[in-house]
């Protein structure tokens, strides 16, 4: 949890600074550049490959219905994590009166 803690602090995402950390933690420098490599390769390669192809997929009509999709998906989830929020809120709020 420390280590968590410690690359909160520290400026870039939190999984790259806390795979630094670890991985300089258990094996030192080699470590800690697998970590590294571990971390950021994966969703390179992914976001590679989609630019990659993103002209013939963003002209496809069934990949704009589900994009479209999964944008009303992820707004419905903001909403749902928002009144759940309040919701708890409320609740902690009537209870210390």
């Amino acid at each position: 949890m420390n280590y968590v803690s410690i690359a909160q602090t520290a400026p870039g995402a939190v999984a790259v600074n806390a795979a630094v950390i670890l991985g300089y933690r258990l094996a030192s420098f080699m470590g800690m550049l697998t970590a590294l490599v571990a971390t950021i390769l994966p969703p390179l390669i992914s976001i590679t490959i989609i630019a990659y192809f993103y002209d013939a997929m963003i002209n496809n009509p069934y990949i704009k219905y589900v994009l479209d999709g999964m944008q009303c998906g992820a707004t419905v989830l903001i909403i749902d994590v928002a009144i759940n929020l309040l919701r708890k809120q409320i609740k902690r709020n009537l209870f210390c009166l």
